[in-house]
């Protein structure tokens, strides 16, 4: 069984067929379980977790797909106008990816697997831990790389080799952003029942914990400067649990938003000017199903505001400018512009 980045170890309750009674399982495998449902044995299902961006017409996005009862590795290249598979013949899911150049770049994912990209392959390398979830990786450098994970994992990269930080801290860190090379940020939390928010500040070489506003978990975290910056999240099985913090002044603190989907991604690309998106599996009232819902929120003129909702799970969000950006999610990758979002095949 093959978990995603900002997994969401929760219980829900699902009606299979030919049962009389209702039976509570784990996340994944609800997931695995209302695909196969609706799909043919042959049919691919494909978990889009991260997109990153190098400019407006080269980019790559990172997940896995399921096909029957087994997972695969799920690589995607964008390149002249057109997302493409590309080899992945890696026995992983990958949860997140990210590019120094066209000829550079990084993805982590299941198991503690780290991949690198040298401009022709990818190719895995030393570094993770076997059986750790990496859910986060930034890299400001060929040289200068660092990824998150399950139980307070952060690994670094530099002068060639990976190295584990020793943190007093354990819960999962999902979202990683830095601001220079000596200095970032992280975010996490419980991915049980059990409530939790971790917020991480890096300077002159030590990993902080700082004071989080909120006891919810946070999966992903931008800083437009060293001094202003968002985090969101959510509690994955709660429809209107959604939560937004703003970072100014020293401090963070909770932004007044009501009837919220739990954010998976945010990306500003101004100080007045961000998106974010986020949904999951939630079940309805008179509905004996879980349902897909997802949604994407705009920052402008000082307020989040809800612009665009679409089915299925929106995962990852990632603008190249103002006016035009892309999101990824289970089965679908969109592109804003003009106003409007467009799915593109792939």
């Amino acid at each position: 069984m093959i978990s995603k980045r900002r997994r969401d170890f929760i219980f829900i309750t699902v009606s299979v067929f030919v049962l009389a009674f209702t039976t509570v399982v784990f996340y994944p495998l609800v997931k695995t379980v209302l695909f196969a449902a609706s799909t043919t044995q042959n049919a691919k299902v494909d978990y889009i977790e991260d997109i990153t961006m190098i400019s407006d017409t080269e980019g790559w996005a990172v997940g896995s797909s399921l096909k029957g009862n087994s997972y695969e590795c799920l690589m995607l290249h964008y390149n002249s106008g057109k997302w493409q598979r590309d080899k992945c013949d890696f026995n992983t899911g990958l949860n997140a990816v990210s590019m120094v150049s066209v000829r550079e770049g990084w993805a982590v994912g299941s198991n503690g697997y780290i991949l690198h990209y040298n401009g022709v392959d990818w190719s895995s390398v030393e570094g993770g831990i076997s059986g750790v979830e990496l859910h986060s990786v930034y890299a400001s450098s060929p040289h200068d790389v660092w990824a998150v994970g399950d139980s307070g994992t952060i690994l670094h990269y530099v002068e060639g080799k990976w190295t584990k930080l020793i943190i007093p801290y354990k819960e999962n860190i999902y979202g990683l952003h830095f601001t220079s090379p000596t200095e970032g940020w992280a975010v996490g939390g419980s991915s049980s029942s059990i409530k939790s928010s971790l917020i991480l500040h890096f300077k002159d070489g030590v990993w902080m914990r700082q004071q989080s506003p909120t006891d919810t978990r946070l999966s992903s975290i931008f800083m437009n400067t060293p001094s202003e910056g968002w985090a969101v999240g959510g509690q994955a099985d709660k429809e209107s649990s959604g939560v937004i913090v703003h970072y100014s002044n020293n401090k963070w603190n909770i932004v007044d938003q009501q009837n919220l989907l739990p954010l998976n991604s945010v990306h500003m690309k101004a100080l007045d000017d961000g998106w974010a998106v986020g949904g999951g599996l939630f079940l309805d009232s008179g509905n004996p199903n879980p349902v897909y819902k997802s949604a994407v929120f705009h920052y402008a003129l000082g307020h989040w505001t809800r612009s665009y909702s679409l089915t299925g799970k929106a995962t990852d969000i990632f603008m190249t400018s103002v006016e035009e950006g892309w999101l990824v999610g289970w089965n679908t990758i969109q592109k804003f512009a003009e106003g409007r979002w467009t799915k593109y095949e792939y």
